[in-house]
This record gives structure tokens, sequence and C-alpha cells, in this order.
């Protein structure tokens, strides 16, 4: 259990157009701290693909990366201090 995080990846081509049926995969720096779900998932029509990020209630901060077509993002998660 833990806190939820939704987080919304939108590929884009280099117009700013929205790219359907992209692999997105995902992953944690820290998995004991924060897990993200799924590990890949494809974009829908709108370029879109939905992951979850579930704190694990363990002190401390995980970077969650995103990749798609050799391109990452990452996003950090909050510190639990407990």
């Amino acid at each position: 259990s833990g806190e939820l995080q939704t987080v919304y990846v939108t590929v884009l081509d280099q117009m700013g157009n929205p790219l359907p049926n992209v692999l997105v995969k995902a992953w944690s720096s820290m998995p004991e701290r924060a897990l993200v779900e799924p590990e890949s998932l494809l974009t829908d029509e709108k370029g879109k693909a939905l992951f979850t990020v579930r704190g694990l209630y363990i002190p401390g901060k995980a970077l969650i990366t995103f990749e798609a077509g050799g391109v990452s993002d990452q996003v950090e998660t909050y510190e639990i201090i407990l």
C-alpha cells in the first residue's frame, strides 16, 4: 500500500502532434521506496500513456524515469519522513 499518484505521459512528434501506439517504459530508481505501474504501455490515440506511482512509506526520494523512442524524462517523488 501507500500513496498513489497518477502520471500522464504524452508523446509528441517534432511538430507537436500526438503519437499513438508508441511504447513507453517506466521504472523507479528506488523500487523499495516507490513503484511505477505498469512497467510499459502503448500510447493511446492522443499520444498519452497513464502510469501509477505508489509510495511505499520508506524515507527518502526516488526518481521515476519514463522513456519512449530513445528519449527519456524523470519525475522525482516527494521525500517521505516518518
